[in-house]
């Protein structure tokens, strides 16, 4: 399977290098996210764009900073090369930069 062309933001990284434009959730709220939540991502192609994407969280194993999560995409992305409706994802509590409440 090749590498996809987009990377996975640090929200901890960018808000804390841009706190004026990035307010993310808690480090607590973050770590406690399950399958069902919806949350947002960044995702990136370095140097070209980036787009912000709801993910719905299918399942977790782990716990806290080293917490995997899985989910799937739940909307269209502008970009042909970011992850596309449906397409499964895995990532971590810092990529996190909303949480959907619902």
């Amino acid at each position: 399977m090749d590498k996809p062309a987009w990377i996975l933001v640090d929200a901890e990284k960018r808000a804390a290098k841009h706190p004026e434009a990035l307010k993310i959730p808690s480090e607590l709220l973050r770590s406690e996210v399950k399958p069902g939540s919806l949350v947002k991502l960044i995702f990136e192609i370095p140097n070209v764009r980036g787009e912000r994407m709801w993910v719905q969280v299918t399942a977790s194993k782990g716990k806290g900073k080293t917490k995997v999560l899985t989910g799937t995409v739940i909307n269209v992305a502008v970009t042909p090369e970011m992850p596309g409706l449906g397409e499964e994802i895995t990532f971590r509590p810092n990529n996190i930069i909303a949480i959907w409440n619902g």
